[in-house]
Order: structure tokens, then C-alpha cells, then sequence
């Protein structure tokens, strides 16, 4: 890797020494791009900076190996041979993110660390631009005269080929959280951002992250997962912004709980434990003691009666509520999967419609649009259930949910239950 380093560095002149690692340079007054977006402008100088770069001659540089990490697959070769031919290739970078591209106050750009640079087609370097920095795509098929095609070939081919180093890689490194910088998002797990990537570290609480969820990884709404382990899960860190829950997002993120019930998974996924996890929460004292207050015995009877008979249909988020849906390129994605399991075809989208506190309209408008067909009175059994699970789990976080809206809708909706 040093000695690609060294071929690299000795074609830039505000390199003084280089010598196994040990490096001096001219001092470049600017930072790592980081986490800020590139306006137009700015996008354009740096396109034409890693232009120049793709135009260096490096004697002896190596071809990048597709199989460094060993095989992948049948249909992976089958793509990247497409592109193995010397004709395509260029000087590539190889590990274009924020942390190795510098910026200064006149917008100027430096690239830096080139371990990985490599003779390789240019596609890997702008697929790297646009998951990475979030460049334009449109752009970048502008400035280097790309098409959809071989654009759509590096996504896949990135994609498998960074899955195959994540599994190689991070099966076996130890994480030293302390070097690691910590994200807000969610009350259960330590969540981090490790150079281009989020990284989530399980804290169990016996029913959560019972599943693996590579599995996702086909659907357009979740952010792909690229290692998950007993320990931890790793995917590509990204800058939400906030989603405007209005009806035609709503109507979006309903066809997503459909398109996830229709999904038949090939691994074993677990069962229904909506009564199990209740049953828990319930048991603590001081949940016990304000659910005591607020419900007779008998309608605590018959709400753990009916939870216990819920059934195991469709795959299930289980915690679909506001935070857990996210906007990126102003697509809809849903993240925080770890309570995945089977569970009531209409627990998500009461449980949405709980969350948001929706008004009876609209909520009813989304129930035909999810099931032309639906039962109302099964679909206020469902959302009596929802909110009393909701409610048991809020106590039990101590967290800041406004919980007169499930107590209100608990007493709405007893008269469905059984």
C-alpha cells in the first residue's frame, strides 16, 4: 500500500518527503469536506480537480484486483470484465469520501491518502462522488461523459465488492469506541460515526436484533447493511433531513409496509413476541403501578388477553414512528430495523398513524389505500393493541412521548377487543 503511495505522491509538487509512511508536505490551509454539501459551483472545481488526477501517468501504478477480497459472484465477474479491458483505464483514487478530499475558504481541493489508487475504469471513482459526497449525478455524467449504464454497473459492483471487504474486514477488528465520534439517534444502542460510516453497536434488551437483516438490503427504502454481527452493524453514514409527513409521504410510506409484507425471506425471521415484550414491561413496578391506575383489572386482562393471540402473518417493522422514517435525496427511507419480526398485517399502520396522531380522515383514507378491503373493527382491535404496547414501552424508556395519545386511543378502542 506504501509503495502505491509513494509512485503517487511523487507526481505532486507540495510533497517534500515520503519515505514508508513518514510524510512531509507544503501545509494546505483547509479541511476535510466532512459532512457539508457542495453547492454547484463547488461540485464543478472539484470534479475538474479529480479530473487531472484520472489524467496522471504513474508509472508502474497496479490494476485494481475486483477479487482482492477473494470471489463474489458468477454475475459480479460477469460485470466487472465488461470494464477489465486497458482502454478504460485511467488513474483512480480508488477512496473518494469526505475524509480524504481537502477544502479551503477559496474553494480549492486537495485529494489526499492513496493507498488505493489504482488503474481501474473512472466509474469506480464517480460512484465513490456520488454515495459519498453526494455529488449530482447528472453532473457527473455531464463533466465525464458517462452514461446510466456504466454508472448503474460501479453501483452494483462497489456495492458487492465493499459487502465482500466489510465481511473480511470487520468480522475481526476490535472497535475502540473512544476514537470514534457518537451519534444521537434512538435510546437504545451506542450509535457512532466512524470515518464514512455509521456504525451501530447492539445493546440487547431480549427481544431486539434477533434477525439479520442483509436481507433488507433489496428493498429501495432501507439503507443497506453492509456487516452485521453479534456486535455490531455497519452501514454508510449519511445526513438525514427532516420528512414532511403530508398525505401523499403518507401514502409512500404505506406502500413501503406493503412491499415489505410481500417479501418472502429465505432466512428464518422471528415470530410475533408483541405479548412476550408487554408481559416484560409490564412487570416492572412502577409501569405496573400507572397502568394500575389508569385501566381496571379486567381491561388489563382483556388487552393481554388479545395481545397474546395476535398472529405471526407479515413481516413487521414494529416501531415505525416518526423518527424511525427519514428523508435522503428527498427519498423516504425507514431505518432502525432491530425489532423486525413477524407480526398483525395491521400493526405498522396503526402504529404510524398512532405516532403521527393522525386525524380520522386521513387515517382512514391510508387504510383503503393499504387494503381496499380492510376490516375497520379488526383495524381498531389492532390499533387498541398498538397503543397499549407503545405505552408499556414509553414508561419503560422514561422517554418523552405524549402518552395521553395512546391512553386515549387504548380507551377509544377497548369495546373491539375480545
Amino acid at each position: 500500500m506504501h509503495n502505491v503511495e509513494e509512485k503517487v505522491i511523487g507526481h505532486f509538487d507540495d510533497y517534500i518527503y515520503y519515505k514508508n509512511g513518514v510524510l512531509l508536505k507544503k501545509w494546505f490551509d483547509g479541511e476535510v469536506v466532512g459532512n457539508r454539501k457542495l453547492n454547484h459551483k463547488q461540485q464543478l472545481k472539484l470534479l475538474k480537480e479529480i479530473k487531472s488526477f484520472h489524467n496522471l501517468n504513474i508509472l508502474n501504478l497496479p490494476v485494481f484486483d475486483w477479487n482482492t477480497y477473494g470471489f463474489i459472484s458468477e454475475e459480479f465477474n460477469k460485470i466487472a470484465n465488461k470494464y477489465k479491458n486497458p482502454i478504460y483505464f485511467k488513474t483512480t483514487h480508488g477512496d473518494l469520501n469526505s475524509k480524504n478530499i481537502l477544502m479551503n475558504r477559496k474553494n480549492e481541493f486537495k485529494l489526499i491518502d492513496f493507498e488505493w489508487c489504482r488503474l481501474n475504469h473512472i466509474g469506480f471513482d464517480i460512484v465513490c462522488l456520488i454515495e459519498n459526497l453526494n455529488i449530482s449525478r447528472k453532473l457527473v455524467k455531464k463533466v465525464f461523459d458517462l452514461n446510466d449504464e456504466i454508472i448503474d454497473d460501479f453501483v452494483y459492483l462497489k456495492s458487492e465488492f465493499d459487502f465482500k471487504a466489510y465481511q473480511s474486514h470487520y468480522a475481526k477488528i476490535e472497535i475502540d469506541k473512544t476514537a470514534l465520534k457518537p451519534v444521537k439517534l434512538g435510546l437504545t444502542n451506542n450509535n457512532f460515526q466512524f470515518n464514512n460510516l455509521f456504525l451501530k453497536i447492539k445493546n440487547y434488551d431480549g427481544f431486539n436484533h434477533q434477525n439479520s437483516l442483509y436481507f433488507l438490503n433489496n428493498l429501495d427504502f432501507c439503507i443497506p447493511v453492509l456487516y452485521d454481527d453479534k456486535e455490531k452493524i455497519i452501514q454508510k453514514f449519511y445526513i438525514f433531513d427532516q420528512w414532511k409527513s403530508n398525505f401523499k409521504n403518507l401514502k409512500i410510506i404505506v406502500s413501503y409496509i406493503k412491499e415489505l409484507q410481500n417479501l418472502n425471506p429465505l432466512i428464518e425471521i422471528s415470530k410475533n413476541q408483541t405479548y412476550q415484550k408487554c408481559l416484560q414491561w409490564y412487570k416492572e413496578q412502577e409501569v405496573s403501578h400507572y397502568i394500575n391506575l389508569h385501566f381496571t383489572e379486567k381491561e388489563i386482562k382483556q388487552l393481554f388477553f388479545n395481545l397474546k393471540k395476535l398472529p405471526s402473518n407479515v413481516l413487521s417493522h414494529n416501531d415505525l414512528n416518526i423518527n424511525n422514517i427519514v428523508s435522503l435525496d428527498k427519498n423516504l427511507k425507514i431505518i432502525d430495523w432491530e425489532y423486525l419480526s413477524f407480526n398483525h398485517k395491521y400493526f405498522d399502520l396503526a402504529y404510524l398513524a398512532s405516532s403521527l396522531n393522525l386525524n380520522k380522515k386521513t387515517e382512514l383514507k391510508l387504510l383503503k389505500f393499504f387494503d381496499s378491503n380492510f376490516d375497520l373493527n379488526e383495524y381498531f382491535k389492532i390499533k387498541c393493541l398498538v397503543n397499549f404496547y407503545a405505552l408499556l414501552w414509553s414508561l419503560n424508556l422514561k422517554d418523552d412521548f405524549d402518552l395521553s395519545i395512546n391512553l386515549n386511543n387504548i380507551k377509544k378502542y377497548l369495546a373491539y377487543l375480545n
